[in-house]
């Protein structure tokens, strides 16, 4: 709670009540998503490296679909142990506890826009549309996987799909894509407004993550309000897993 943004995953874990706790010692925590089974580590200790080395050997086999970590010197004595750096990504957090306004953008009530827009959650008729627009770092079947689970939605104009927005497994806003035709019309504005309106409605605190290095989407979350985390979280999975 210290450092609110750069937790933000881990604390919303908590809070969502889908957190395990597989380690802890002296400002050294490990949780695992129960939902997804993804490891989030974090040390805000005084003796990072010894106990770094410490968690590795203990619980290196219950790491089983992957790890987030928290801190970059973790992330070689990761590697050293059999991982790779898939991504390095910083948090991007809602703040506040008020409802964005979706006026232009599109209509709670589910009718048409006077531009035709709409957006609904996508049943899985669109899986292989939409299938195409987030591919995934390590599970190409990720995104069929949480249409299923009815946790991606779609912005459609005149009934064609334009974009998708969706909530992980393990509870950040992402998957966020536009149609190249279908870009610069506020379109992912309103797939994001949704997305976190959404989530404030559960009682969630809306929060993703954004790849280091992906200015057009650094800019669009800046747009709406959204504060970053000073420091980065480096996304890590087994190497042939």
């Amino acid at each position: 709670m210290k450092n609110k943004l750069l937790h933000m995953d881990m604390i919303e874990l908590i809070n969502r009540g889908h957190a395990e706790i597989i380690f802890e010692a002296d400002g050294e925590y490990l949780l695992r998503d129960i939902v997804s089974k993804v490891c989030f580590h974090t040390n805000v200790g005084e003796t990072k490296k010894a106990a770094g080395r410490k968690i590795q050997s203990d619980i290196i086999d219950v790491i089983t679909n992957g790890i987030v970590l928290h801190q970059q010197e973790y992330v070689d004595m990761f590697r050293d142990n059999g991982f790779i750096e898939t991504v390095e990504c910083r948090q991007a957090v809602y703040t506040r506890k008020e409802k964005l306004s979706v006026s232009g953008l599109y209509r709670p009530d589910g009718k048409p826009m006077p531009n035709g827009l709409v957006i609904k959650k996508l049943d899985e008729s669109y899986s292989d549309e939409a299938a195409p627009m987030y591919p995934g770092f390590d599970e190409p079947d990720y995104i069929r996987q949480r249409i299923a689970a009815g946790a991606v939605y779609g912005a459609f104009l005149s009934y064609e799909l334009a974009g998708i927005i969706g909530i992980h497994e393990e509870g950040s806003i992402g998957m966020l894509y536009v149609k190249p035709e279908y870009r610069h019309q506020k379109i992912a504005k309103a797939l994001e407004t949704y997305a976190f309106n959404m989530a404030l409605e559960n009682g969630w605190i809306p929060y993703g993550q954004v790849i280091v290095g992906n200015e057009p989407s650094m800019k669009l979350q800046e747009d709406m309000g959204l504060y970053f985390s000073k420091s980065s979280v480096y996304w890590m999975t087994k190497e042939n897993d």
